[in-house]
């Protein structure tokens, strides 16, 4: 979570993470539903664990309230597929469901969707995450 909030010295002005996560509660707990398979009731209680552990920490937002949203619902449907992913199946064994894989890119590095012939990637600063999104589309990942 401090990639997305801190509690530094620099940032206690700021608005309070918990607070605004509640505030965008209902939007993103149904946002994430609706790209993932779980439910809204699921996706509220680990909202709730998030707040909670916002205020323990006393976090405070970091970037502008659209950025932030934009990264905490990113940030919400990895943790709920990680939950999701370790819940056992009904017969106590590991559910066999595949992992869905989210590359976490910074805005000025996401890639081209395709390279234009003579592009010289080597030195592109956004070579790595080319390389990355390159070869998990290449098996097959959405």
């Amino acid at each position: 979570m401090y990639n997305l909030f801190s509690n530094g010295p620099e940032s206690a002005k700021n608005p309070s993470a918990a607070r605004f996560v509640r505030r965008i509660r209902k939007e993103v707990r149904s946002t994430v539903a609706s790209f993932t398979d779980s439910y809204q009731y699921t996706i509220d209680q680990l909202i709730e664990r998030i707040i909670d552990r916002c205020r323990e920490l006393n976090l405070r937002l970091t970037d502008s309230e659209e950025s932030t949203k934009t990264d905490f619902l990113v940030f919400l449907t990895v943790q709920n597929d990680e939950l999701s992913s370790q819940r056992p199946a009904s017969d106590g064994a590991m559910s066999g469901n595949k992992l869905r894989v989210v590359a976490l890119v910074h805005r000025h590095l996401i890639p081209p969707d395709k390279v234009e012939e003579g592009t010289d990637i080597v030195s592109a600063p956004w070579r790595t995450e080319y390389d990355v999104i390159s070869t998990l589309t290449a098996m097959g990942t959405k």
